[in-house]
């Protein structure tokens, strides 16, 4: 995808034009000031969908947060009855089993 690039001037003197461009060709429009990019004409349509987008990347980071929470709590508990199954072993048998 070739995007097209306009200095600010040039995006102020041409916005008219760059944004039928845009709504016609659906390609972003670069403008730079003093060779760095500063902003980026889009369509409403691709802001809305870079917002939904963004809205399932928080939800999913969300959800990647609380499934590593319930792993690390899962994790504790499997060591908890760990701990115990030893200890049931070690009353039943009097001694701790090999390897242990």
């Amino acid at each position: 995808m070739d995007l097209i690039s306009v200095s600010v001037s040039q995006a102020t003197e041409k916005l008219p034009e760059l944004i039928n461009q845009l709504v016609g060709s659906r390609e972003p429009v670069v403008i730079e000031k003093e060779d760095k990019v500063v902003a980026v004409l889009i369509t409403y349509e691709q802001l809305e969908y870079f917002l939904a987008l963004k809205e399932k990347e928080e939800l999913f980071d969300q959800y990647i947060i609380k499934s590593e929470r319930q792993l690390a709590s899962m994790q504790n508990e499997i060591v908890g009855l760990q701990t115990q199954n030893r200890r049931i072993q070690e009353y039943l048998f009097g001694q701790k089993k090999p390897n242990q």
